[in-house]
């Protein structure tokens, strides 16, 4: 999987900071239930859909209840870490029990973790890893339609929760104080690679938030095939 290498291209960046355990990377992948290092119950980025149907039991699709462009592949969690016993991930002796992951868990999931982060001053952001089997052009369009598509899917959540008395009134005042400067929009990153090994350009942009630490291509200990990626995006650069 590209999350994996992405996932530990991350992890190498932040060696100093996972030892401090003052960071943490997790997948945070609803659809893949057997890799490893994935949240038991995934966190959405946001939730835009009809939650209603959660406890009404009419749901046909996880899009219907969460809405599009609401569950990324990646969390990076700085200022510290999420409780094993409250945020488990999944390795060969522990695999996700089937039950974790439902709708449900997954609402009360995201309201905890925002809660967490708020009462112990964590700071997050999202990684959306995607694979295009076409041109440089592609690839950015795709991108495009991610990045607009989480923007909207937060703002529509947004609008919902202005109302004192919605369900998500207390969490989107969380989000506000933790994501001060977007109004409460966390941070996703499409992070894109196509079939000739381009990287995107918004995939650049995992250098900023890591910025304080060696840049991507310059990792000692990232996985070969990322190496590779790389260095297939700075040739083409060049020419």
């Amino acid at each position: 999987m590209l999350e994996d290498v992405v996932l530990e291209c991350i992890r190498d960046a932040y060696t100093h900071q996972l030892a401090k355990a003052t960071a943490q990377v997790v997948l945070t992948e609803d659809k893949w239930s057997t890799v490893y290092n994935n949240l038991h119950t995934s966190i959405p980025s946001t939730i835009a859909g009809n939650t209603e149907s959660i406890f009404t039991g009419d749901i046909l699709e996880d899009d219907d209840t969460f809405g599009k462009f609401t569950q990324p592949d990646l969390l990076l969690v700085t200022n510290g870490t999420l409780p094993v016993e409250d945020f488990p991930t999944t390795s060969r002796a522990k695999p996700r029990p089937l039950h974790m992951n439902s709708l449900a868990n997954r609402d009360r999931q995201f309201q905890a973790f925002i809660t967490h982060c708020a009462a112990n001053g964590l700071k997050y952001e999202f990684f959306d890893v995607h694979f295009s089997h076409k041109d440089e052009s592609s690839l950015e369009s795709n991108e495009r339609v991610k990045r607009n598509g989480y923007q909207k899917a937060f703002w529509d959540f947004a609008e919902k929760s202005q109302d004192p008395t919605h369900r998500y009134y207390h969490t989107l005042q969380l989000m506000k104080r933790l994501n001060h400067t977007s109004g409460g929009e966390p941070k996703v990153t499409p992070f894109g690679v196509n079939i000739f090994g381009v990287l995107s350009k918004d995939c650049q942009t995992i250098r900023n938030p890591i910025s304080r630490n060696p840049p991507l291509p310059k990792l000692p200990q990232c996985s070969t095939t990322m190496d590779r990626l790389v260095d297939q995006n700075n040739t083409k650069n060049r020419q």
